[in-house]
């Protein structure tokens, strides 16, 4: 998932290991709390912080997630994984421009990385011509001021996002399937309350009817 990690002994390794378990299981708060730990005895371990701002990213905070992606990318530059999960992050703050610079950075330092290119190419600054330059990046061309303003159109259907760096896949399949379950089971008690309902007011009635059969055998009776 991050590299480095080599550096890590003893009990400090038993932590990593278990941090990158709690990451894989989706127990994200248990992997924060451990890489912060981690983080105060190993402040220069680019690992570390990139492992922490993958888990901050992925519990959706990700102010702190682009601080530690920048601290990941600033000790080790050459890594193109945390620049691209920098561009993630940055894409879900609406920094665009924090995009771009972390796509460039991405490619410079590996120009093939397939994800990087992906999102470079959707965001249409691939520049095509240049496959094998060291910044496959262009600038927009900007419009001129004298073009008429573009014709409103729909706007295309927004792509799925590539998956983070490092993240492990999800299996739709078992996803539908539990949707499902919990749908008819949703369903199940929607009925049985509404079996209830109907229950009380037939015994409601039934009771009104007898204490109205009661009052008039009494009514003959006197």
């Amino acid at each position: 998932m991050t590299t480095e990690s080599d550096d890590l002994v003893g009990e400090d390794r038993g932590s990593w290991e278990a941090a990158r378990h709690a990451i894989l299981e989706r127990r994200l708060d248990d992997a924060v709390t451990t890489l912060r730990e981690l983080r105060r005895t190993h402040p220069r371990l680019p690992c570390i912080h990139a492992a922490l701002g993958l888990a901050y990213g992925l519990s959706r905070h990700y102010r702190r997630a682009r601080r530690s992606l920048q601290r990941a990318a600033w000790l080790e530059p050459g890594n193109a994984v945390h620049w691209f999960n920098l561009a993630r992050v940055c894409g879900k703050l609406g920094d665009h421009a924090g995009v771009a610079g972390a796509l460039r950075r991405a490619l410079k330092a590996d120009p093939r990385h397939r994800k990087a290119r992906a999102s470079a190419r959707r965001m249409g600054l691939l520049d095509e011509e240049s496959l094998d330059g060291f910044d496959p990046l262009v600038a927009p061309k900007p419009v001129p001021p004298s073009a008429p303003p573009p014709r409103a159109e729909r706007p295309p259907a927004p792509a799925t996002p590539a998956p983070w760096e490092g993240e492990p896949e999800v299996d739709q399949a078992i996803v539908a399937d539990e949707m499902a379950l919990r749908e008819a089971r949703e369903r199940l008690g929607r009925e049985a309350a509404s079996a209830r309902v109907v229950w009380i007011v037939l015994w409601l009635a039934v009771l009104a009817a007898a204490w109205l059969v009661g009052r008039w055998l009494l009514t003959r009776a006197g």
